[in-house]
Order: structure tokens, then sequence, then C-alpha cells
């Protein structure tokens, strides 16, 4: 982000008595907007460099000097939305980015910044409104056609994306991450061919870049190549031993290979090294039922509806092996917990109709509400 040449050269740091000898010069004014200004202008200078070295709190510090003596000071409401966002705080995040459009409406820049929080909060569709809207006011750069892309991706609009991705790849021919995202579009429109070049041409780039790995397995997995797709994946951990999604991925393959007890492995070491999500628990479980140990699969699902007891599938499953190993009370308790989060899930009667047949039970009709 530009910095506003009329406030002066910045303050070089080096302690704070220096500093502040240097704010506070000799026969300064302690009032006046120029004073105020060249505050303002000091502390955000400090208040980037901080955030640029990764020491995040004393940066926050620092600019909420800078607007303490100038409230519009949009280079700082951009920096300060940019940490709240490297935090995960998105409220805090979007509450500086809508500050800097109150003190400038055209701000591209603040737009931006409402996109890529969106982006982070999965809503591709208000991403992309913003994101118009920074365009409109004048906003360009990579990263912002990048984003767009993204939304696109996250839309399911393969087309769009590919367009987007193209056009920066045919800019920026280096751009590894522009052939991942421009990899992905392809694989999403069904063409493979395109889409392993992509990825393939992005790793020429940067060898080092283990996304692309993870994409071009996905994609060999859906084509049925499990030999290059663990091949690719084991490379990729070559380089990161301890990558979370490439050791999923790997488990895939094995589980897709039918060799369960090596898919268990990889799955159980994920969650091991705290990494699983919960389709890890949920294929980790079903890899356990192909081995035939239902004990194992139960032990694996309660960890799955405990972690996460929004997941209707693993309440359902769960209460389905509970009830076929007679353990009717806690096997009902699961099926109301997903007939609660959702009463009308079609898979809800399958469930229900299997239990009948194992228990000649009916269950009583529960109260959707």
């Amino acid at each position: 982000m530009a910095l506003d040449q009329t406030m002066g050269p910045p303050v070089e740091c080096g302690g704070m008595d220096k500093i502040f000898g240097q704010l506070h010069l000799a026969n300064t004014p302690r009032q006046g907007a120029s004073f105020h200004q060249r505050h303002a202008h000091n502390y955000y200078v400090m208040g980037k460099r901080r955030a640029e070295d990764g020491a995040l709190d004393d940066a926050e510090r620092l600019l909420k000097r800078a607007l303490h003596f100038n409230p519009v000071l949009t280079a700082a409401l951009h920096t300060l939305a940019n940490i709240e966002l490297a935090r995960n705080r998105h409220l805090a995040a979007r509450a500086y980015a809508e500050r800097a459009i109150t003190a400038n409406p055209n701000d591209p820049e603040a737009y931006a910044l409402l996109g890529n929080i969106a982006l982070s909060d999965r809503k591709p569709a208000d991403a992309l409104d913003a994101f118009a809207q920074a365009r409109q006011n004048g906003g360009d750069g990579l990263e912002l056609h990048y984003n767009t892309g993204l939304a696109h991706l996250l839309l399911g609009q393969g087309d769009e994306a590919a367009l987007i991705f193209t056009r920066l790849t045919d800019e920026q021919p280096l751009n590894h991450r522009a052939w991942d995202a421009l990899g992905c579009a392809r694989r999403m429109l069904k063409d493979s061919h395109s889409a392993t070049n992509a990825f393939l041409q992005a790793l020429t780039i940067d060898p080092q870049f283990n996304d692309a790995r993870d994409h071009l397995a996905q994609l060999f997995l859906e084509l049925g190549k499990l030999t290059r797709a663990r091949q690719v994946l084991e490379a990729a951990l070559a380089i990161d031993p301890y990558r979370p999604t490439t050791r999923h991925l790997l488990g895939m393959t094995f589980s897709a290979s039918q060799e369960f007890d090596h898919a268990a492995e990889c799955w159980e070491g994920l969650i091991a090294q705290g990494g699983a999500t919960s389709e890890t628990y949920h294929l980790l479980a079903n890899a356990y039922l192909h081995l035939d140990d239902t004990p194992r699969a139960c032990t694996v699902l309660e960890s799955l509806t405990k972690l996460y007891p929004q997941h209707i599938a693993g309440h359902l499953q769960l209460a389905l092996l509970l009830l076929e190993t007679g353990e009717q009370e806690r096997g009902y308790q699961h099926l109301d917990v997903a007939r609660a989060l959702d009463p009308h899930n079609p898979a809800i009667a399958h469930v229900l109709a299997a239990t009948e047949l194992l228990t000649k039970h009916t269950l009583p009709a529960s109260d959707p509400t």
C-alpha cells in the first residue's frame, strides 16, 4: 500500500528512547494538524514494519496509536484489517475495512479486503461482489484477480475461473500459484489433460510447491491412476513428512486400492499428529469396517461425534453399528441426535428401516421442532 509522501521520511526503529526522541522533536508544537499527521504517519510506519516482521501485537499497538492521532488514516486501517484477518478474527477485520470505506467510500483496497474476508468465511458470492466494487473503484493487481478466480472456483464456476487464471499465467508465466489454480479450474471442467499440464508447470517453476502435488494426486485419484497418485504424494511427503493434507490423500489412495490396513495406519498417524479432519475420522471408521473390526470402528465414530457433534453421517453410522451389536439405548440416542440435526435427511429413513429389521422395534415419532 502506498505511503503518503507528504508526511516526511519514516522514523527508523532503534529502541523506544530513540523513537520517542525522534517523534517529539524540539520546537514542534504539541497541537495542530501537521503535528497529528506526522505522529500518525510515524506510528503507522513503525507498525507496518512490525507487522512485516511478524510482531503482530506490537504492530497492532503502534497502528492504534497512529489512529489516535489520525482516525481516518486508511493505510493504518488496511494494515489492522490484514492483521486481524491473519489472526482469523474476521469480525474485527471487517470492522477496520468498513471504517476505511467510511473514511473513503471509493477505497478499492478496503473493498478488496472485504472480499478477502468473505473468501475466508467461505462466502464466495459476497467476495465476488466486493471484488467487483474494488475493480470499479480502480483496484487492480495480481492478488485481486487471483482471489476473484478463487471465488469463482468455490462457486463451481470453472469457466470463469479458467479464464482469469489463463490470463494471469499469460501475464506472469512464472507464477506457480496461478498455474496451480488454473489446474484446479481445468480439473473442475473435466479437462484432465490440461489440468495435469498446469499442475506439472507449477511444479516445474517451484518443485517445493506441495499444494500442486496434492491437487495433482486428487486428479489421479479421480482418474483411477492410483499408482501415479501415490508417487506424487510420496514425493510431497519426502519434502514435508508431516503435511496433513498429503497424508490424508495417501490414505485415500490405499483405501481405493483396497489396502485398508495401510489406509488405517495413515489416518491413525494423522490423528496422532493433530492434523485430522472430520472426513479423516469417517474414512478411518470405514477402513476398520472393511477390516471387520467393528469395535474400533465404533471407537473412531464416537470420537468423531464428540469432536464434530454436527456430523450427521457419523451419528447415523454409529447408531446403526450400536444397534447391530445390541446396544439399543446408545444407538437410538445417536439416531435421535441425527434426527434433531436434520429431521428430513433421507438417510435417516434408511437407518430406521434397517434398525426395525434388526430390533423389530418401531422408533416413536419425534417432534421435528
